[in-house]
């Protein structure tokens, strides 16, 4: 599991054992646009659709999705990654949180 801040208090989690990664996307409280539409978010709502198409042609035409996950490097914990997988979007749901008496889409 990955941490959170106090801008960010959702925790991404990496099973990569299992095979598993929960992303909680990129759109802080401070975002002034549309939930989802934020650049990183868009793409992956967008990107879905092939990803959980029905038949295998249309499953083809999918966007390769790459995963990274925060990596130190000479004691420095911020700053690096590392290549984790490659991944398929099985689902996505929105889920609000509420930081600090503000609205956030993780």
């Amino acid at each position: 599991m990955e941490g959170g801040t106090a801008d960010t208090p959702w925790h991404d989690v990496f099973d990569l054992d299992n095979g598993r990664v929960r992303y909680y996307g990129a759109n802080r409280v401070d975002h002034t646009v549309p939930v989802g539409s934020t650049q990183g978010n868009k793409v992956l709502l967008d990107a879905s659709a092939a990803h959980q198409a029905l038949t295998a042609s249309e499953r083809e035409l999918a966007l390769s999705l790459l995963v990274f996950k925060a990596a130190a490097r000479n004691k420095t914990p911020k700053g690096y990654v590392e290549f984790a997988g490659i991944a398929v979007i099985e689902r996505y749901e929105q889920i609000e949180q509420e930081v600090a008496g503000r609205n956030g889409w993780a």
